[in-house]
């Protein structure tokens, strides 16, 4: 099966004051957890010039966003979650708090519940049911460094730097448990769940894709080797969108669907072979205006929001060679 061309090019770009970590899109706004600038909205509705629409300063570091109603929820550092009212995205307000035991680095929301991925304090469950006063509904220690977090129905599916994919059964906030686990080749940074599947950005190993139809069980369906540092994934639909650092840049992976067969008789393929089918226009890093995926070791990290046909980048921009001075938003349509 071959893949399909996607040619992604830019339409539109935005700098913004701090380093982004993050990025979540919602109709016509995206939100991005901008660092020590805090929350940074910003109008996309005219893609050529978007313009901020609000930010909310909070009090550390944020470096997760993720949205749920008129709120956005902010994984903020050693200051836990932050719960933003974006009712008025000119005026977002603080609604409430929890201030997680660990360092919030990434958060996930469904239901009642924000689940944050607080690195060495592991899963930590929040119940946001009263946005004013959240409350700890229960938690899990994972073995390593909990990096990111994905949830589809019962389970959270954590990215465990050091330990992997940790898959937690979460049907019982107050008793989460342990459903099972996957061991990657290399640290497990990033994480997106999307039907039996989970898409792990694996650092060192780029894309490793996890059947994980029987959670006790969870094996390896495919993989791609990306050039860089696999630091974050998205999904949608058939593609895989992975945030590469350094030599990479924005991968585009086709997933094939599983192979189907003519015979009864023959057991149906459940293997993923990914495909590459594009990639983002990459320069040298000591050019003025490039895309350029930067990770935590070189002081900040490209992330990805999607919404229909088209994807959100989160890029550093350099003025001059070793001087990294902002970041800008961009986005790419296929």
């Amino acid at each position: 099966m071959k893949g399909q061309s996607l040619c992604p090019q830019r339409v539109g770009s935005y700098d913004t004051p701090g380093r982004a970590r993050d990025v979540a899109v919602s109709g016509n706004y995206a939100y991005v957890a901008g660092e020590v600038s805090g929350l940074q909205i910003i109008d996309v509705a005219n893609v050529t010039n978007p313009t901020l629409a609000g930010s909310y300063d909070k009090p550390d570091i944020s470096s997760g966003v993720a949205l749920s109603g008129n709120y956005a929820y902010v994984a903020d550092g050693f200051s836990g979650l932050q719960i933003i009212d974006v009712a008025n995205v000119a005026n977002p307000t603080l609604t409430g708090s929890y201030n997680t035991p660990g360092w919030a680095y990434g958060v996930a929301v469904s239901g009642n519940y924000a689940y944050v991925a607080d690195y060495a304090s592991g899963l930590q469950i929040i119940d946001v049911s009263n946005v004013t006063n959240p409350t700890l509904a229960g938690s899990y220690n994972t073995p390593g460094l909990a990096r990111g977090v994905a949830v589809s129905g019962n389970y959270a599916y954590v990215a465990d730097k050091n330990s992997s994919l940790q898959i937690i059964d979460v049907f019982d906030v107050a008793n989460p448990t342990l459903a099972g686990s996957y061991a990657t080749p290399s640290d497990a940074l990033g994480i997106a769940v999307s039907g039996n599947y989970a898409y792990v950005a694996d650092q060192l190993s780029g894309l490793q894709i996890i059947d994980v139809a029987n959670v006790a069980n969870p094996t390896l369906a495919g993989s791609y080797d990306t050039p860089g540092l696999a630091l974050r994934v998205a999904v949608s639909g058939d593609y895989a969108y992975v945030a590469d650092f350094d030599l990479g840049g924005l991968q585009i992976i086709k997933i094939p669907c599983p192979n189907p067969t003519s015979s009864s008789s023959t057991p149906r393929s459940t293997t993923k072979t990914p495909i590459f089918v594009s990639t983002a226009g990459i320069s040298s890093p000591d050019t003025p205006s490039f895309l350029w995926i930067v990770g935590l070791a070189a002081g900040g990290v490209l992330c990805l929001g999607l919404t229909g046909g088209t994807v959100y980048v989160l890029r550093r921009r350099q003025k001059a060679p070793n001087q990294y001075v902002n970041l800008s938003y961009n986005r790419f349509h296929f």
